[in-house]
């Protein structure tokens, strides 16, 4: 959207004004005028310089060489009337008395950042989607609706003197300067990341007498390397087997050979082929040789995120020359990266980023980090800061894992982030097993040669315009029998005890948290007094420190190593296991799902090679609510009519979509992988709609819904509506979820702001309003659990005031606030504090949190994904 014009009306203007030279930027630690506005400039545009010798040349390049002087433009609309007042009052009262008497009227733009565009507009007859006009107005954060037309006499003449000086210190020439000037984008990414490091007392001191133009420059180099930003130092020349311990397989050899330069590429390949090691290691090439200056590897989930971020701590630590650490980028990273036991742990500080880049919109600034899609989703929404997580990414290696998750919003946004990251100068690796043509030609943003080949290669080199389609050498095959089971009539969990019972370790996968855990009572209720194997559970719905326990339990369990893998066990999950977890099971039942899902669960089924199993073939049994006739005819077209045979997944995926796959897969005995995943996903997911009632309402359904998800993301993007919150959704979701915090007990202590706390999971801590405490934090994080809310929940949220929320003010956002429920260990049941109401739901530490009250009002619990 254009910037607008507003016109401000002034009587008379005075003549007086504050010379640029005595204008004050930054304010002392008591208070007095400290850095001046000049000064300050310089300061920012030297720090500047020195970012820009870090970044590749394919991003330095599309900077002008009189970058540091632009980026020094960025606060001269401090030298106005309507900020001295704001800051400096009594400056303005001695200086310009009559423009403090104006200012008290309201009737002056306070606003320095919008007031310098202008200025630079006025003085240069620059449009208002200038780069630099852009990088000026928005170096706060966001981007101005509307540019006022400030009228402040010989103020702007003074602001003119600024920028000559400005110029003249840099040596530049504005005229051409500001021509050069073309993505606003990097350059307001570096701007406000200039300004914060300029802006920072501990490099800058305000109260420091001005630096020298070469002092300045020193200064500006030692904060840049202070915050932690440096060079990659990566060792040349390491073979792949140095860095992971094995040759390379065919199909990773062939994709190395292709991915030796920039560009935007693609690599289908089955569950367990290697990709993750693949990527990494054309990362490694790139950064090593200078062409990138660092790597971001993007994941679906936290989940996910955090099993690959220790991957790539260990990838690092075999390439780099120094300590290497890996910055991990998600909403509750600081879980992870604080751990208890991490303080005072030189080993573990080592690896820990430097403090500079906590803060959640710097994280993607560091030059290694691991992370959801959501944070790089961030750089092309119109949320505060987007073009810092632009800046952030530019240059590096960006990988997209498991990119096949994501529904028609996300995707959407996925589309737009690869077609921006490779403007940016980035290196973009897409990953997934279950891409079809047409999905895979929407991430590229071009037309493709049509190939059935699998696993293939798709790519985009940068410095050619002619795609890249290579098929590449398929693993061995392996076929895994295929079992249809109704659940009305086939006893399938019975089927799951048997098979465990004979020394399988049964893997059993449910579309949602609800039918999880009533799978899992089941299966307790149908064990013998003689049944030793373990029976366990996984989904979201567990407080953090349980479901942590929990993945560590059955992770070692049934991970790769041998050692403490059990004979016989039954594991229920949700779709949380379904993929970037390394879990083998030897057998496996799932209820249906679409059948790109259906191939990534089966990526844990026989994932790794054992001297011997239980079974003699890999299984996989689909369980469907009950089996839908061979004549669809008579059923009423329209979603709720696959209810009643592929049950609760019907909420949770297209019914169209799971018609179509069990329509496919049913008439077949078996599955070869890879042989049959791009066949059976092409039929699936095929335009083609069979010509019955009920194929089209489903699809027109599906069709609907695509639509509506890309409106919506096409919005997101869109700065139509003026950016107003520092976030925005990277996911769609119409299931609302509600956070609880449980506790055993709370009572108060000494303090009357203050309390002691039991927590769920046994430790106690004293939680205060008023102090912050890190550990504290952790503690209740840890203990917090997401559901769907209920009138009881919707209830307790709305009261005003709640002293919970006054209690947890130091330990939670407005925006993240829970609810505390107090458990009871003996009955799980959960009752909420602030109104003494039962919650309407229980939590075990083996079920997790569930339904334990009917309530009309209630978002089903079932309709809840994982």
């Amino acid at each position: 959207m254009p910037l607008r014009f507003v016109t401000q009306s002034l009587p008379p203007l005075p003549h007086t004004c504050i010379p640029f030279g005595e204008c004050r930027a930054k304010t002392c630690a008591d208070g007095t005028p400290g850095t001046s506005v000049f000064d300050h400039c310089r300061y920012a545009g030297y720090v500047a310089e020195a970012l820009l010798d870090l970044l590749p040349p394919a991003v330095r390049a599309q900077l002008p060489t009189e970058t540091p002087f632009l980026v020094a433009l960025h606060d001269i609309g401090k030298v106005s009337p309507g900020f001295v007042g704001k800051y400096f009052m009594p400056l303005l009262e001695t200086a310009a008395p009559d423009w403090a008497t104006i200012y008290r009227t309201g009737r002056t733009e306070t606003n320095h950042a919008t007031i310098g565009a202008r200025a630079l507009q006025r003085l240069f007859g620059l449009p208002a989607d200038h780069p630099v006009v852009l990088a000026v107005s928005a170096h706060h954060g966001f981007k101005p609706d509307s540019l006022l037309t400030t009228r402040d006499g010989n103020w702007q003449n003074e602001r003119a003197a600024l920028v000559r000086a400005l110029a003249a210190e840099f040596s530049a020439s504005p005229e051409s300067a500001l021509a050069a000037a073309t993505d606003a984008e990097l350059l307001a990414g570096l701007t406000c990341v200039s300004d914060w490091i300029a802006s920072d007392d501990e490099f800058f001191p305000p109260a420091d007498p001005p630096l020298s133009p070469s002092a300045a420059r020193a200064r500006a180099a030692e904060a840049v390397s202070a915050c932690g930003f440096a060079r990659p130092s990566f060792r040349r020349g390491l073979s792949f087997r140095d860095i992971f311990g094995f040759d390379p397989r065919p199909a990773q050899a062939a994709f190395l050979e292709e991915v030796a330069a920039p560009g935007v590429y693609v690599l289908e390949a089955p569950m367990g082929a290697g990709k993750t090691e693949s990527a990494l290691f054309a990362a490694y090439r790139l950064v090593a040789s200078g062409v990138h200056s660092g790597i971001y590897f993007a994941l679906p989930t936290r989940l996910t995120s955090d099993r690959i971020h220790e991957r790539v701590e260990s990838f690092l630590r075999a390439v780099s020359d120094t300590p290497a650490p890996v910055k991990l980028a998600h909403g509750q990273a600081w879980l992870k990266e604080f751990a208890p036991g991490a303080e005072g742990s030189d080993a573990t500080a080592s690896r820990r980023p430097p403090p500079w880049f906590n803060p959640s919109k710097r994280g993607l600034l560091f030059p290694y980090a691991v992370g959801t899609i959501d944070q790089a989703l961030l750089a092309v929404l119109n949320v505060k800061h987007s073009f810092v997580r632009a800046f952030a990414l530019a240059g590096k290696v960006v990988v997209l894992d498991e990119v096949h998750s994501y529904d028609a919003y996300t995707g959407a946004l996925l589309d737009e982030l690869v077609a921006r990251l490779r403007r940016l100068g980035c290196t973009v690796i897409i990953l997934s097993a279950t891409l079809t043509a047409t999905r895979r030609a929407a991430l590229l943003g071009t037309s493709l040669p049509a190939s059935d080949a699998y696993p293939l290669l798709t790519g985009l080199p940068a410095a050619d315009a002619v795609p890249v389609v290579r098929p590449l050498p398929p693993p061995p095959s392996r076929a895994v029998r295929l079992r249809w089971l109704d659940a009305t009539a086939d006893a399938p969990l019975s089927l799951a005890i048997e098979k465990a019972r004979a020394g399988c370790n049964v893997l059993c996968i449910a579309n949602t948290v609800a039918t999880a855990q009533d799978w899992f009572r089941a299966l307790q209720s149908g064990l013998r007094e003689g049944d030793a194997f373990p029976v366990g559970l996984l989904h979201s719905r567990f407080t953090g420190a349980d479901r942590e326990a929990l993945e560590s339990e059955w992770m070692g369990r049934l991970g790769k190593s041998p050692a403490d893998r059990p004979r016989g066990s039954i594991l229920v999950a949700t779709q949380i296991v379904e993929q970037s977890v390394d879990i083998d099971a030897d057998w496996m039942l799932s209820e249906l799902a679409p059948v790109d899902m259906l191939f990534q669960r089966l990526g844990r089924l026989w994932r790794h090679n054992r001297p011997s199993r239980p079974v003699p073939a890999p299984e996989l049994a689909v369980v469907c609510a009950q089996m839908p006739p061979a004549d669809l005819s008579a059923l009423p077209p329209a979603p709720a009519a696959m209810l009643p045979f592929f049950g609760l997944g019907v909420l949770v995926y297209a019914p169209y979509v799971l018609l179509r796959t069990f329509e496919t897969l049913r008439p077949l005995s078996a599955l070869r992988i890879p042989a049959d995943i791009r066949p059976l996903l092409e039929t699936v997911y095929s335009d083609a709609v069979p010509d019955t009632p009920l194929h089209r309402a489903l699809f027109a359904d599906l069709v609907q819904n695509r639509d509506r998800l890309r409106d919506a993301a096409r919005i997101a993007q869109s700065d139509a509506i003026p950016a107003s919150v520092d976030s925005a959704l990277t996911r769609y979701d119409t299931r609302p979820t509600i956070s609880l915090l449980l506790l055993r007990a709370l009572s108060p202590s000494a303090s009357p702001s203050d309390a002691l706390a039991t927590l769920a999971d046994g430790e106690s801590v004293a939680v205060s309003s008023s102090l912050r405490d890190l550990s504290v934090t952790r503690a209740l994080y840890r203990n917090l659990v997401r559901i769907p809310p209920n009138d009881a929940l919707l209830a307790a949220a709305a009261l005003t005031p709640n002293p919970d929320h006054a209690l947890l003010r130091q330990h939670f956002f407005p925006s993240d606030m829970p609810l505390v429920c107090l458990l009871d260990p003996q009955s799980g049941t959960l009752r909420l504090h602030a109104t003494g109401r039962d919650a309407g739901y229980g939590y075990t530490s083996r079920l997790g949190a569930f339904r334990n009250t009917p309530n009309s009002a209630m978002v089903s619990a079932n309709t809840s994904p994982p």
